[in-house]
């Protein structure tokens, strides 16, 4: 087995799907059925994650056990440790050879975005 095949948790994916908005305008948002993934997580770097934003707040890489379908983009969000997270940017393929392909992600805390409610 690879160290590329090993995990330290799992998370729940949920995946982006295209939705209408009250206006009737298309719109990104996460689906509401998830997708359970076997996962390295470990924190990123102070100047990792000062490079990604001036706001103070936790960030983490993620790498999915390889041979598992990787359903995230920018507007799905997971699940992991009983907490809420948003997906910074999009995935990340490392594929200079066949034994080390693999994708990376970053995640965020969730910050509530219009149509989340909440609103008044």
């Amino acid at each position: 087995m690879s160290l590329l095949d090993e995990s330290n948790a799992r998370i729940t994916v949920y995946p982006q799907v295209l939705s209408t908005d009250s206006d009737g305008n298309p719109v990104w948002v996460p689906s509401i059925d998830g997708v359970p993934l076997e996962v390295m997580v470990w924190p990123l770097d102070a100047a990792e994650s000062s490079a990604l934003s001036r706001e103070p707040g936790e960030a983490y890489r993620v790498r999915p056990a390889r041979g598992q379908p990787v359903p995230v983009g920018a507007f799905a969000a997971v699940m992991w440790g009983g907490r809420e997270w948003d997906v910074h940017g999009e995935i990340t393929p490392h594929s200079r050879g066949r034994a080390t392909r693999r994708v990376t992600f970053v995640i965020r805390p969730r910050t509530k975005r219009p149509g989340d409610g909440g609103e008044e």
